[in-house]
């Protein structure tokens, strides 16, 4: 699963906390920045947000299903 942030510079929380250990973070350019969730979960659910000094964003992820390969 990826979430794109167009914020410059993000810091990426979930739950207003640490990103789970199955998380990693691209950044393309100043303004892009990707969070890429491997083998996502029903743990992965919940609210990711990036944010900066001056703006912040946020999604509410819910996983109703995935495989395990």
């Amino acid at each position: 699963m990826v979430i794109t942030c167009l914020i410059n510079r993000p810091l990426w929380t979930f739950n207003h906390g640490q990103l789970p250990p199955n998380t990693e973070i691209f950044i393309q350019s100043d303004d892009i920045t990707f969070l890429t969730i491997f083998s996502a979960g029903f743990e992965n659910s919940g609210y990711y947000e990036c944010r900066n000094l001056n703006d912040k964003t946020r999604a509410e992820v819910t996983i109703i299903g995935y495989t395990n390969n």
